[in-house]
């Protein structure tokens, strides 16, 4: 296990050694936890990051996940908790700690009141409006894969294709997307 005191020292690191996971710091001064984890995404995409902060604030919890965050943890977090945090997040999967769940799903429904539900012109197909009913409930591909009785690969298929069409990022931006185009109204 390797400490850095900001985001830039975290770059460094992953520039000269291989690790598959970060627990990234928020507030950081050089370079905070948001930026570096947006550089993470971008260069070292296989590196999974998991946000641990004393803040679990709206803002800070979306813009975590914006940036491609896979989790979001409280630093005052028990061992038991964060085991299963790394579990989920390694399995392929996202992870909120209960009371930034809370949160996250607090933005949906708000930005869900601010825009109507009005389906756009995207052509999204029966499948895909599936995998994207099954990706806001929070399962995984390989969840997905077995209640549909497909393979990963074809469910990673529809992920990118949802992404691609809706100009997502990430998983977050597109149950973000989902709710807010009245594709996932089950809040």
């Amino acid at each position: 296990m390797t400490h850095a005191a900001n985001g830039k020292e975290v770059l460094k690191i992953l520039k000269n050694e291989k690790y598959d996971l970060v627990f990234m710091d928020i507030k950081m001064p050089e370079m905070s936890g948001i930026e570096a984890t947006k550089e993470i995404e971008l260069h070292y995409p296989r590196v999974k990051v998991i946000a641990l902060s004393m803040h679990d604030d709206r803002k800070n919890v979306v813009e975590m996940f914006n940036c491609g965050a896979s989790g979001y943890i409280i630093k005052n977090t028990d061992k038991k908790e964060i085991e299963a945090a790394i579990k989920k997040v390694m399995a392929g999967e996202h992870y909120f700690a209960e009371n930034v769940a809370k949160e996250f799903m607090e933005t949906l429904i708000q930005t869900q009141k601010k825009v109507t539900a009005i389906k756009p012109a995207i052509k999204i197909t029966e499948r895909e409006t599936t995998v994207l009913t099954l990706l806001c409930k929070g399962y995984s591909n390989a969840q997905m894969a077995k209640k549909l009785f497909i393979t990963e690969k074809t469910i990673e298929f529809h992920r990118s294709e949802l992404l691609r069409k809706t100009n997502s990022k990430n998983a977050a931006e597109l149950v973000i997307w989902a709710t807010k185009n009245g594709y996932y109204n089950d809040l």
